[in-house]
């Protein structure tokens, strides 16, 4: 079964699948966080910066942005893949999505309950980042420093990504 898979599923595939599993699992924030935040005004009271996208709009076109960076990490994946090594671009954003798991686990611990994002964190990224990251190991892609530097260097990625897609979001929304 497993071999089946690595035949079907090749390096590349996945690396393609980068943008797929990003969408479905944003697209659960897309459509629960401007209610979520609206049913729970004591915790976003609590945040020491008021949100910059508000409207299921605004949300939305944050998340296009990101898709769209998505779609140019897994561009470079591809094409670094031919090299026979991985791209910087691509390991920061994957990166990033993984640390995003634990964000979000943290963050349904911390609100004792439900937060936007929550379903498709541990039952979606999780898998699809370990499964990833154990193929790239297993091709020879990348080794356990090159792991850790992604971590490294995901977090700033993914801040990044994502402040200046809540502005995106609420610029054109």
């Amino acid at each position: 079964m497993r071999y089946a898979l690595q035949q079907r599923l090749t390096v590349d595939r996945l690396i393609w699948l980068f943008p797929v599993v990003f969408i479905l699992h944003d697209l659960e924030e897309v459509f629960t966080m401007v209610p979520w935040m609206e049913q729970h005004p004591e915790l976003m009271a609590r945040l020491p910066f008021a949100p910059a996208v508000t409207t299921t709009a605004q949300v939305a076109g944050a998340v296009a942005f990101e898709w769209v960076l998505t779609f140019v990490a897994a561009y470079c994946g591809v094409r670094e893949l031919r090299r026979a090594r991985t791209h910087w671009f691509f390991m920061g954003l994957t990166a990033a999505l993984f640390l995003n798991v634990f964000t979000h686990v943290g963050q349904g611990v911390l609100a004792r309950g439900y937060i936007p994002g929550l379903w498709t964190a541990p039952t979606l990224l999780l898998p699809y980042m370990l499964y990833l990251y154990g193929r790239l190991r297993t091709a020879g892609l990348t080794d356990l420093g090159g792991l850790l530097r992604a971590l490294v260097m995901g977090a700033p990625v993914g801040l990044a990504v994502v402040l200046v897609a809540h502005q995106v979001g609420g610029l054109l929304f």
